[in-house]
């Protein structure tokens, strides 16, 4: 999957249903669904990709400061906001010229391909067969925390 389709997924969320992520998801949901399964990985692989670029301690010092005390999840789920708004909005956020707000998390995106892969099968998203190459979890972009 190229990121130019990546992020026409993305701008199939509704936001008129902006407090319920299903809802606002859904229409992305419904696409993916109908995908074969390794365009189901493709899109989850690049949004590994995307969020793992802004796992850096210049992001972290953005939206928490000073403050001693970071949630490591919290951090991660304050990364696919920048993700659900756009791509415009993520180049943004990434070159600097956009302030995060801290305020603000979307946890739900990293759930979105194998919930997709889950209703094309009608299988349970715990059965999910895949696993990203790259970690998006907080930290594991060691380059970006030196």
């Amino acid at each position: 999957m190229n990121e130019k389709k990546f992020w026409k997924i993305i701008n199939m969320f509704d936001w008129d249903n902006e407090g319920d992520d299903d809802e606002v998801m859904k229409p992305a949901l419904d696409f993916l669904a109908k995908l074969d399964d390794e365009e189901i990985f493709a899109f989850e692989e690049l949004m590994a990709e995307l969020l793992f670029k802004l796992d850096t301690k210049e992001f972290a010092a953005k939206l928490y400061g000073e403050d001693d005390y970071m949630s490591d999840d919290m951090f991660l789920y304050q990364r696919c906001v920048a993700l659900v708004n756009g791509q415009s909005y993520y180049n943004g956020i990434l070159n600097g010229k956009i302030q995060p707000d801290p305020d603000l998390e979307f946890e739900s995106l990293l759930y979105l391909p194998s919930r997709a892969w889950a209703k094309k099968h009608n299988a349970d998203p715990d059965d999910y067969p895949y696993f990203t190459k790259t970690s998006y979890e907080t930290g594991s972009n060691a380059n970006g925390w030196k």
